[in-house]
């Protein structure tokens, strides 16, 4: 699977073949609705995350776009403390603070 937003390959979190959603450091939405709603998803015969309409799995760097463009989502989600980085993340990104950046210090 491909990130939505960028297209670049998604890897998953565990060595299956049957992985549909558990990719590393990424973000998973669904887009629910409804009747009159911005996503009327009445005759949707939704095979996705629960139920949801849409969904859309994002990679590590564009989720963290996402959360800068929106700083609703980002209050929200609250990215720093709810995930893991990559060692290549760290590398571009050196100043970010996130829960895991004592743990990148170790190795």
């Amino acid at each position: 699977m491909n990130c939505k937003a960028c297209e670049k390959e998604l890897k998953p979190e565990f060595a299956r073949d049957d992985t549909k959603y558990q990719f590393d450091n990424a973000l998973w939405l669904g887009f629910f609705g409804g009747y009159g709603m911005f996503v009327d998803d009445l005759e949707s015969e939704a095979t996705t995350l629960n139920g949801a309409a849409y969904d859309a799995v994002l990679c590590h760097d564009c989720a963290h776009d996402l959360c800068e463009a929106n700083p609703w989502m980002k209050k929200l989600l609250r990215p720093t403390e709810s995930h893991s980085h990559t060692a290549e993340y760290w590398a571009k990104h050196p100043n970010h603070e996130g829960w895991d950046s004592e743990l990148e210090k170790l190795f």
